[in-house]
């Protein structure tokens, strides 16, 4: 089992603790990743910052009313599912950009996803959980085969930067005209502090650990162009959440659990400034 095995089941585990691995606050090193799988196709990733499709439910009374919704339909755990619901979200934004690349209207991901957030909050929210979280109620977010029954085995088949998922988009690109698979990135959510050992076994919440990101890959075929269906959008230089280099590599800094790659370049540039 290697490294990026071993931070998988860290991170499925949820649990507390120090990043030890360099990260990136944007989606370059994805792009660049994708490219030597696919060196003559345009790689598309978020480069705007925009209103998140993530960011839904926007108010407190829509996410009461989902969190009813989800109950009554006898969900496990309403809260949790709204909180991480990055996969169910990527899978309607991907499918929601494949919808466009067939009716032949696709500009880029930021417009779908604009009219993808727009939908889902104009909508009654019981009408919109039902689009967003309807598959989620017969099917448990604990493998790739939420995406379709083809997608068989583990995440690590999927997961941004292990050779198997690599084997995976070749022949994704190779297959039908457009086509959607999920891609897993590992990431790091930092806290406010500087948590200690004592600390780190005592925390409740989902800060200070390592996570699983779920995206959509659009295949688009045709014009040889890889969409990145990313529902967090941009990924935001200085906030809580990085990517995990790939490949891995030890963080020169010390572990920790909010000094982010973002703020040890921006010591860099004060520095250098001096």
């Amino acid at each position: 089992m290697d490294l990026l095995d071993t931070t998988l089941l860290d991170a499925l585990k949820r649990k507390p603790k120090k990043l030890a691995f360099q990260t990136v606050y944007s989606h370059l090193n994805l792009l660049e990743w994708l490219k030597e799988s696919l060196p003559e196709w345009n790689i598309m990733v978020p480069q705007n910052q925009s209103p998140a499709l993530s960011e839904w439910p926007s108010t407190a009374e829509s996410r009461l009313e989902i969190i009813s919704w989800l109950k009554e339909k006898k969900y496990p755990d309403a809260e949790d599912l709204i909180n991480g619901a990055c996969e169910p979200l990527a899978l309607f934004l991907s499918s929601r950009i494949k919808n466009s690349l067939l009716e032949g209207t696709f500009v880029d991901s930021l417009t779908v996803m604009s009219s993808c957030k727009s939908e889902i909050e104009t909508l009654d929210p019981e009408k919109a959980a039902a689009l967003v979280f309807g598959k989620c109620l017969n099917n448990e977010l604990n493998a790739p085969s939420f995406w379709g029954l083809e997608f068989q085995g583990s995440y690590a088949d999927y997961l941004f930067g292990k050779d198997t998922a690599r084997k995976n988009i070749i022949a994704a690109a190779a297959s039908y005209d457009i086509y959607v698979m999920p891609l897993y990135i590992l990431n790091y959510i930092f806290d406010n502090n500087e948590l200690g050992e004592k600390q780190l076994r005592e925390t409740i919440e989902e800060t200070a650990q390592y996570s699983l990101h779920a995206v959509g890959l659009v295949f688009d075929k045709v014009n040889k162009r890889v969409i990145v269906a990313d529902p967090n959008g941009y990924l935001i230089p200085g906030s809580n959440i990085e990517f995990l280099k790939i490949p891995l590599q030890k963080r020169k800094a010390k572990p920790s659990t909010c000094v982010s790659r973002y703020d040890l370049d921006s010591r860099k540039r004060k520095a250098d400034a001096v």
